[in-house]
């Protein structure tokens, strides 16, 4: 499985990792930018943007017939590619690479994210396919809507924090 971060660089250093968008302008290996993370078991596409251009536009650069080429590639490598995206309503190119995903999953939090804004985000996807994620989910105001559900989930939490 590969992962790939196409979102902005989620990393706190002041020098980003070699990842996609590096490979997107400068035609650089691309097999080059994977990280292993074998313990995990999956290799990461790092976002990138230790050679960018500070001029150049990310948006431009996801949008190219090269970020295709790159995923082909990438297909072709490994049987499973997720793409982490940016915010939909945040970002322009966001489409654009739902387009290059066979599934897409949108995510949206509990109490941050408005009904209107994920009915736009959803319209702007134009996705035929899409799955819908409620993420930090209040479990305890989750049982107004489904009780049954709101136990599994509560039952969970409670199993997983023990294991922690």
């Amino acid at each position: 499985m590969l992962l790939v971060e196409a979102d902005r660089a989620p990393y706190s250093d002041k020098r980003p990792r070699f990842g996609l968008v590096d490979v997107l302008e400068r035609g650089e290996d691309l097999q080059r930018a994977f990280v292993e993370r074998a313990a995990d078991g999956y290799a990461l596409l790092p976002f990138g943007g230790r050679t960018i251009d500070k001029r150049a536009s990310t948006g431009a650069l996801m949008s190219g017939a090269t970020l295709r080429a790159a995923m082909q590639l990438c297909r072709s490598w490994f049987d499973v590619v997720a793409i982490d995206g940016p915010p939909v309503l945040e970002s322009g190119h966001a489409k654009l690479l739902a387009r290059q995903a066979d599934l897409t999953a949108f995510v949206a939090g509990w109490d941050k994210t408005s009904p209107a804004n994920v009915r736009e985000a959803l319209d702007r996807l134009d996705a035929e396919d899409a799955m819908f994620i409620l993420n930090k989910v209040d479990i305890h105001r989750y049982r107004l809507f489904d009780p049954a559900q709101s136990r599994r989930l509560a039952a969970k939490a409670e199993e997983l924090s023990r294991a922690a």
